[in-house]
């Protein structure tokens, strides 16, 4: 496992244990910086899925998250239509797919 990956998730525990934000907000901070680093790794945008307080930004992370790893745990832990429905509106913006026509919605 990959020391990025261990410290967000680290941050992301200690938020889970004490509540206190300001291990989620190193946490999303850092799940951030690494979609700019290595945005082929679904673990960022499904970290900041799960612990943002941004609606738009969950959506975004949702879906990238969904394209990346649609088997991730962390994003099974979110409600499935509110995956569902951030694909959808994402659809087009999917940087995997040539068109629109080839997304797979979660079912």
């Amino acid at each position: 496992m990959a020391a990025e990956y261990e410290y967000a998730e680290l941050c992301e525990l200690l938020y889970d244990a004490t509540r206190n934000p300001g291990y989620r907000e190193k946490a999303l901070t850092w799940a951030k910086k690494f979609q700019t680093m290595q945005p082929w790794f679904a673990w960022s945008y499904a970290m900041e899925a799960r612990l943002t307080t941004n609606a738009n930004d969950r959506r975004r992370a949702m879906a990238m998250a969904y394209y990346l790893d649609r088997n991730s745990e962390r994003l099974a832990s979110l409600p499935q239509a509110a995956i569902k429905a951030a694909v959808k509106e994402f659809a087009n913006r999917n940087p995997f797919l040539r068109t629109t026509d080839s997304v797979r919605e979660p079912t």
